[in-house]
């Protein structure tokens, strides 16, 4: 791998897990969606086989060039999607997508190659594959991060506060993403989310990781089950009939995770985005 170049070559290795998803996904693709995709690719806990309560499910698509935009993608993403709302009623993000012609122009301030190496392969079933990257020259890191740090800013001033399992699980995992976002526009280049919290950590005070520390400890303890008209609500493909229920049907947040999230832990928030913002 030679990044100075531009040129990068990654191996996604199969995915050999057992996690029902991935079964459920894979079977999609063969039956009906085959002719479709370069690649369909899982990251993220399900990819590295650690599974929690909070785990959602993190895939990339890479569409074969004459797909793209075409009404079969878009219903084999609706038709993913009741799979993994499913897996994942509280998920808050959809599939990462590319298409095949990507590849030659990677655009590695999007989905950075550091996630590819830690990712699975769904499909195709072959015993690996070989990606043979060449990096676009103009990447961006400033964007993502700054219109995060100024999404949470305007939040804090305005005093919101997550009402729902929904909004906090969306929450707590844009912090979760600051460090990785962090140290991609320092550095320019990008990492795996999971190992960004030790390579940045020593950049801040205690009380400005904080509030890190705090969303990674809730993560870890996450639990909130569902009856079957929550999950059922909950796993609408409809984007907007999906935020309705969410924001209706979602359980409530716990006493205890009202708890950690304290005055303190919000003030620390905003001292956490002030130190990103003079640092970058």
């Amino acid at each position: 791998m030679n990044e100075n170049s531009g040129h990068v070559k990654v191996i996604v290795e199969t995915y050999k897990g057992n996690a029902l998803i991935v079964d459920q996904i894979r079977k999609l693709v063969i039956k009906k969606y085959s002719d479709v995709f370069y690649a369909v690719i899982v990251h993220g806990s399900v990819a590295t086989n650690e599974v929690v309560s909070y785990s959602d499910f993190d895939g990339l698509l890479i569409v074969k060039d004459e797909y793209v935009d075409s009404k079969i993608l878009k219903r084999f993403e609706q038709q993913s999607l009741r799979l993994i709302f499913n897996f994942d009623p509280l998920q808050h993000h959809k599939w990462f997508k590319i298409s095949e012609r990507d590849l030659s122009n990677y655009p590695e301030d999007y989905f950075p190659n550091a996630i590819l190496n830690h990712s699975r392969l769904m499909y195709p079933m072959d015993d690996g594959l070989e990606l043979q990257l060449k990096l676009k020259s103009n990447l961006n890191y400033n964007l993502t991060l700054i219109g995060l740090l100024d999404k949470l800013d305007a939040q804090l001033e305005r005093g919101w506060r997550p009402r729902n399992s929904y909004q906090l699980k969306s929450f707590l995992s844009e912090i979760m993403l600051l460090p990785s976002l962090y140290y991609s526009l320092k550095t320019n280049r990008g990492i795996f989310k999971k190992e960004s919290f030790t390579a940045v950590a020593h950049d801040f005070s205690e009380l400005e990781w904080m509030p890190v520390v705090t969303a990674s400890k809730i993560r870890n303890n996450w639990g909130y089950p569902m009856n079957r008209v929550q999950k059922a609500l909950l796993s609408i493909t409809n984007w907007r009939v999906r935020k309705i229920s969410a924001r209706l049907f979602a359980p409530a947040i716990k006493d205890e995770i009202k708890a950690e999230l304290s005055d303190n832990f919000y003030a620390n928030l905003s001292l956490f985005i002030q130190r990103i913002r003079k640092d970058i």
